[in-house]
């Protein structure tokens, strides 16, 4: 008999987290579920700590798959995809990890049958330090939330409809995108249930000047499947649902300006004015948003409400170079995460 979820694990070379990711699956009160993890072609050890654990761990239902080449971890959870057989599937980092009671709480939101349950999580540093609580709004909406972590996902929907991980960034984003065309039904857990393990330390947030995962290749990317979705999906009965991707589209806007935080002023300055090119190209009325004004109840969460309504009005009062000069000093002690 399938398992409810099936809880797949991208390894690569993390043999020192995978301990702790294990061991919070294995404290999981609700037992009813598979552990997939894949390695990526670790030079390190990970494969050898895995192995241990499963030895020492027979009543787990757990299996390693071991790439034959490096497929990248896009490559490789579509791998696992292939392999689950739960009907909801959980996408994790083995640097990430669950509370003692995170299916549990989950299983509770599967009796009405939901295409994705997604709950809050916590952002944790690499000296365990809490850096923020990625907690829900009153009233959220599925196309706002488009990250993974602390999220099920009905399995047969991406089996029915083909969806795989791709080369599209934020990745997350893009993968959730796919599946909210085919969802019809989300459940929303105001619980803080997972642990999103994220490198604030200084080398590790000072991206590369050609990542695509910042500036202008992070937004001509986001928009390059965001606006087909906006354009042909959200139409007809749906074109209600037209203006919370849009807002989507807007939050990346301003992550991606916001990304190049540890790079020179020059950089930033000419990210953005690439990036708002990009904006006025695509989605020239924009700034018209209605979730942009403080009236009107933000489906986001307050952080990310905050950044991108501070943003919209920097630009319409024509004072965003001012402020982007004020962000670049102050991301230098401060860590800033949409």
């Amino acid at each position: 008999m399938a398992p409810l979820f099936s809880i797949t694990i991208t390894c690569y070379n993390y043999a020192r987290f995978m301990p702790r990711c294990l061991e919070a699956i294995k404290r999981q009160n609700f037992k009813d579920y598979e552990v997939i993890l894949c390695d990526d072609c670790s030079t390190d050890n990970t494969v050898e700590v895995v192995n241990k654990f499963i030895a020492d761990n027979p009543e787990m239902d757990i299996t390693l798959l071991v790439n034959e080449k490096n497929l990248g971890v896009l490559g490789t959870r579509n791998r696992m995809l292939d392999s689950a057989r739960g009907k909801y599937i959980m996408f994790c980092d083995s640097d990430d990890w669950m509370d003692d009671n995170c299916l549990e709480v989950l299983a509770r939101y599967t009796d009405d049958d939901p295409d994705r349950i997604i709950a809050q999580f916590r952002d944790v540093d690499q000296d365990g330090k809490l850096v923020q609580v990625q907690d829900l709004p009153e009233h959220p909406n599925k196309w706002i939330c488009g990250v993974h972590h602390g999220s099920v996902y009905r399995r047969q929907i991406f089996v029915d409809n083909n969806i795989k991980f791709e080369r599209r960034y934020p990745d997350d984003v893009y993968i959730n995108v796919l599946f909210n065309k085919h969802c019809s039904k989300v459940t929303f857990v105001h619980e803080t249930i997972f642990n999103w393990y994220v490198h604030t330390d200084s080398q590790s947030r000072t991206p590369k000047a050609d990542s695509p995962w910042i500036g202008h290749r992070l937004l001509d990317s986001a928009a390059s499947y965001i606006m087909p979705v906006m354009n042909e999906h959200l139409t007809g009965d749906k074109a209600g649902e037209r203006e919370y991707l849009e807002l989507m589209l807007i939050k990346i806007y301003c992550l991606s300006i916001y990304s190049v935080q540890g790079l020179p002023l020059k950089t930033l300055l000419g990210e953005y004015k690439s990036c708002r090119k990009i904006m006025n190209e695509i989605d020239p009325d924009y700034l018209s948003n209605r979730f942009l004004k403080r009236s009107v109840e933000s489906p986001m969460r307050d952080y990310a409400t905050k950044i991108v309504r501070m943003t919209s009005a920097f630009e319409k009062l024509h004072l965003i170079k001012p402020a982007l000069v004020c962000y670049f000093l102050i991301s230098k002690v401060h860590y800033f995460d949409m």
